[in-house]
C-alpha cells in the first residue's frame, strides 16, 4: 500500500468518525432534554445519567477535532511527516540527489516500510471504535470505561506465576448488574489468527485481571468503596475476562478467558444473575474513573 492509498483510507475513516461523533452529540442532546423525573430516586438517577452525558457532550463540543483524530493520531503524525519529506525531495531534486547517500536511501526505505507496517494501527483503532459502538448499545444500567490505564509505584507480585506487574492497560471496562468485565479487543484477519500466538493477549488480560482484583479488593478492605462493606462482611469483586474478536473468532478455549465475537458480546454481558446493585455499580464506576491514569498507586499483592 503506497502513501496515497494509505492517506485515502485515513481520510475515509476520519470522515466516518466525524459523522459518528456528530450523530452522537445529537443523541446526547436529546437524551439530556428527555431526562425528567418527579420522585426522589428518579431525580438521583437522572442527575447521575445527566452528569455522564454532560461530560461526554463537553468533550464533543470543545475537543471535537481532537476526539475525531484520537484513534488515528500516531498514523496521522507519521503520514504528515512522510508527506513533508516526500514533498521536500520532489521540489529540491538536484539538492537531494547530491546529498543522498546509500545510508539515506536505506533510511527512506525504512520509513516507507514502517508506514506500511503501521497501517495495522489504523485497523486496530477501527476495531476498538467498532467495539465502543457495540458496547454503547448496552442497557442504561451498564457503564463503559474505555482505555483504562494504571501504573503502580510498587509492582504487584503475582506469586502463582512469579510475575511482577508494573502497569495495566485495558481496552474496555464494563460495569453493570451482572458484574464487572475486562475486555481486550483484537481486529485480526483470518491469516493473522492462524499465525498469531494467542498466549500474548490471553496473558495480558489475565495479568490485568489479577492486578485490578488486588486494587479493588484492597480498596474494600480500606473502606474506600461504599456498599461493599458491612453487614455479613466485605463483598469480593471478581472481574471477568473477555477477549473480543471483531472479524474472525478463533476456535480456541482458555481458562478464565472467554473468547467472543462482536455479535455475542452484549448478550454475554447482560445474561446472568444480578450480582451488583445500582449503588454498587455507581460506587465502583466512580472509583475506577478516579484511579484511571492517576498518580501511581502502591498496592499490596495478595
Amino acid at each position: 500500500m503506497d502513501l496515497s492509498q494509505l492517506s485515502g483510507e485515513l481520510n475515509i475513516f476520519l470522515k466516518e468518525r466525524e459523522e459518528l461523533l456528530t450523530k452522537e452529540k445529537i443523541v446526547i442532546d436529546s437524551q439530556i432534554s428527555n431526562l425528567k423525573s418527579s420522585n426522589s430516586l428518579g431525580k438521583l438517577i437522572c442527575w447521575y445519567q445527566k452528569r455522564k452525558l454532560n461530560n461526554r457532550r463537553n468533550i464533543l463540543k470543545f475537543k471535537f477535532e481532537e476526539e475525531k483524530s484520537r484513534p488515528f493520531k500516531k498514523l496521522i503524525d507519521r503520514t504528515k511527516s512522510l508527506q513533508e519529506e516526500i514533498s521536500d525531495k520532489t521540489n529540491n531534486t538536484e539538492r537531494w540527489t547530491d546529498l543522498l547517500s546509500e545510508e539515506e536511501i536505506n533510511r527512506i526505505e525504512l520509513i516507507k516500510s514502517t508506514l506500511e507496517t503501521n497501517k495495522y494501527i489504523l485497523y486496530g483503532a477501527k476495531g476498538e471504535e467498532s467495539a465502543v459502538d457495540e458496547l454503547k448499545k448496552l442497557p442504561d444500567s451498564y457503564v463503559v470505561i474505555n482505555n483504562f490505564q494504571q501504573h503502580f509505584s510498587k509492582p504487584i507480585h503475582d506469586k502463582k506465576n512469579d510475575d511482577w506487574i508494573y502497569s495495566v492497560q485495558i481496552d474496555h471496562i464494563v460495569l453493570g448488574p451482572t458484574g464487572l468485565f475486562f475486555i481486550e479487543t483484537k481486529n485480526w484477519s483470518q491469516d493473522s489468527i492462524e499465525n498469531q500466538d494467542f498466549f500474548s493477549p490471553v496473558k495480558q488480560i489475565r495479568r490485568s485481571n489479577y492486578a485490578m482484583f488486588c486494587v479493588l479488593n484492597q480498596a474494600i478492605q480500606k473502606n474506600e468503596l461504599d456498599y461493599f462493606t458491612g453487614g455479613w462482611g466485605d463483598k469480593k469483586i471478581s472481574p471477568r475476562n473477555l477477549l473480543l474478536f471483531m472479524n474472525h473468532k478463533p476456535p480456541k478455549e482458555f481458562q478464565f478467558v472467554k473468547i467472543l465475537s462482536i455479535n455475542e458480546i452484549r448478550s454475554y454481558i447482560t445474561y446472568g444473575d444480578v450480582i451488583f446493585s445500582e449503588d454498587e455499580v455507581e460506587t465502583l464506576t466512580d472509583y475506577i474513573n478516579k484511579i484511571n491514569q492517576s498518580i501511581p498507586r502502591k498496592i499490596d499483592s495478595e
